[in-house]
């Protein structure tokens, strides 16, 4: 019986982290693309230097869009038996580490090895 209360709580907690990080990737998501949408705004764009303006936006695109495609990876994969590894990868933005491949694997094994 007691076995059954430690599971059940700890399947709460699990849910209760898959939630809290499935709004923390929400969240960061949202504020990226905040961000790509003001620097593409048309007056953030200087027109003195239109090369050196427009190598700085694609080089700051490139950025924000690579995060980008990650977090919603990891969005997609969020699990209640993955949650706590994905968090983990959102802490000093580890999960910047990795490419889109190596990140959608690492997250898949772990929902697999759960299931």
């Amino acid at each position: 019986m007691h076995s059954q209360t430690v599971t059940k709580k700890t399947l709460k907690s699990q849910t209760s982290l898959a939630s809290t990080v499935f709004s923390i990737l929400d969240s960061r998501i949202q504020f990226l693309e905040y961000q790509i949408n003001a620097q593409f705004a048309p007056q953030n764009q200087s027109s003195k230097n239109h090369l050196t303006a427009y190598e700085k936006l694609m080089a700051f695109y490139e950025k924000t869009s690579g995060a980008l495609k990650l977090l919603q990876i990891l969005k997609e994969w969020v699990r209640a038996d993955n949650a706590s590894t994905i968090f983990h990868l959102l802490q000093d933005d580890e999960y910047l580490n990795y490419s889109e491949t190596q990140l959608e694997r690492k997250i898949r094994i772990k929902a697999f090895d759960f299931a």
